[in-house]
């Protein structure tokens, strides 16, 4: 089964993410969401890249719509 363009984009954001190339990471990511605006998978990894980029008002506003996606099994120790 091949994937579809936002899981891919979601995949490539999360590596980059644990490589810490943040910029990286936030282009996919913001892809993957244009694609699929209510994964909250997503959205929980854009906050990431918001709070290791000292951008606490756009992580929370990324939050909040992870929850409202219902991405249930979340974990703010994760995020930290």
């Amino acid at each position: 089964m091949i994937p579809n363009k936002a899981t891919v984009l979601h995949k490539i954001g999360g590596i980059c993410l644990l490589l810490d190339e943040l910029a990286e990471s936030e282009l996919a990511l913001t892809a993957a969401n244009n694609l699929d605006p209510r994964s909250g998978e997503i959205w929980l990894k854009l906050c990431e890249v918001c709070l290791r980029t000292k951008r606490d008002y756009e992580a929370n506003m990324a939050i909040r719509r992870a929850v409202k996606c219902g991405f249930a099994k979340l974990d703010t120790n994760a995020l930290l």
